[in-house]
């Protein structure tokens, strides 16, 4: 499996991801998930790397990104404040 190396612009839980060698946009899978409860939350990105998680409870979350033919990458976690 190839790593995917990724920009995560704007900010969770809204964002583009894109290339970090190209700056190209990016199709795939992003997962924030409830470091307490262990909920998921997924949105498929656009085709222009676009991804929106709406309706997130306050709490500490960390994120997933997943392509197919790419190593799952994960973020630090993150809080949401509501």
């Amino acid at each position: 499996m190839r790593w995917v190396l990724v920009l995560i612009l704007i900010a969770v839980p809204a964002g583009v991801l894109r290339a970090l060698s190209t700056h190209a946009s990016l199709t795939g899978q992003v997962t924030v998930i409830h470091t307490g409860t262990n909920f998921r939350y997924q949105s498929a990105t656009k085709s222009a790397g676009e991804y929106h998680l709406t309706n997130l409870p306050p709490g500490n979350y960390r994120l997933e990104i997943e392509k197919p033919d790419f190593k799952k990458l994960g973020a630090n976690p993150f809080r949401e404040e509501g």
